[in-house]
């Protein structure tokens, strides 16, 4: 019995109608008697009138403290349905099961042109993101500077490259004078973080102790600690890539300071040696990395590539896992 009486209810709804921009109407008819709720904008606020067809007349119930009543958080819909639904159950009686559909059109109409706009925003959006693909990344090439190297990914013997040069930047200090040699790219990115570190340390200056190791020099290292697993196998250090620097911190009085512990400098290495293209590939552990955590070690991989890893809290290992799990999949 009920649910034929909303049913019938439910049939005598008009339509809702927008008069003109701003100004919606939501005509009601129930058990033959009529009404209109009337939605506009005055100021920054949105006013509900509610009227009733008398004799010909259309006269608004209550008086004007009564059925004025503002929406404040106009383009919130679930606060705009609830505020009409309140309207029309107090005034008109209407059946509750009835009302959320008419608020959602009125809101809809109200908001119609604003809606297609956020439609159109979204749509544009999504093309954009769609359209926008990932900038190239070889991890793969020896001769490339995102080159992931490990036992399973190791360099050719052979491998030299052909850009090499002297680091010799004035902010920062080599260890007894050494000479340490990395490729163009990396040795341009390593003089502007040590310049812009001296700068944010009134001195202190990042001190180079090791960079590029041959083949003798990495296997002996490896042989004498392998049991800490601080050390890769030859042709499967960074350190074989001329891309790779360990570093400490030598401060203006000639202390030198290792970056094992947390400092306001490891600190500042970890927020900010990305921007310069550097990575700490050492960070996670032995069972990600495949190395134990080294905070000294710095690996230049471009700033693209070095941002992203630090945006997103991964690894070369485990950026290199993803991308290589991605690939098998397409294949």
């Amino acid at each position: 019995m009920i649910a034929k009486e909303m049913e019938k209810r439910e049939n005598e709804v008009k339509q809702v109608e927008l008069v003109k921009p701003g100004v919606v109407k939501i005509p009601y008819s129930i058990n033959n008697e009529q009404f209109e709720i009337i939605i506009y904008q005055e100021k920054t606020w949105y006013v509900c009138e509610v009227k009733e067809l008398k004799k010909g007349v259309w006269k608004t119930l209550k008086n004007k403290n009564e059925w004025w009543i503002a929406i404040k958080d106009i383009k919130n819909e679930k606060n705009f349905m609830d505020t009409i639904s309140s309207i029309l159950d107090y005034y008109v009686g209407t059946p509750r099961i009835l009302i959320p559909e008419k608020a959602k059109q009125a809101y809809t109409l109200l908001y119609q042109e604003e809606i297609n706009k956020e439609k159109e925003r979204t749509k544009k959006n999504i093309r954009q993101s769609l359209q926008k693909k990932e900038p190239e990344v070889d991890l793969v090439s020896d001769d490339s500077i995102q080159k992931y190297i490990s036992e399973y990914t190791p360099i050719e013997e052979t491998y030299t490259p052909t850009d090499l040069e002297e680091i010799s930047s004035e902010y920062l200090h080599k260890e007894n004078d050494r000479i340490f040699k990395l490729r163009k790219e990396a040795n341009t990115a390593i003089g502007e973080l040590a310049k812009a570190f001296m700068k944010r340390f009134e001195w202190d200056q990042i001190e180079i102790y090791s960079a590029y190791r041959d083949k003798k020099r990495q296997e002996t290292l490896y042989e004498t600690f392998k049991d800490k697993g601080t050390v890769a196998k030859k042709y499967s250090s960074e350190h074989e890539l001329w891309l790779t620097v360990d570093i400490r911190i030598k401060r203006i009085s000639g202390r030198k300071i290792n970056l094992e512990k947390d400092n306001v400098y490891k600190d500042r290495l970890r927020k900010h040696a990305h921007k310069y293209g550097f990575h700490n590939t050492y960070q996670k552990g032995i069972e990600i990395d495949k190395i134990n955590k080294e905070w000294w070690h710095r690996r230049y991989l471009g700033k693209e590539l070095a941002t992203r890893l630090a945006e997103n809290n991964l690894s070369l290992a485990e950026y290199y896992d993803k991308k290589h799990v991605l690939s098998k999949n397409k294949e």
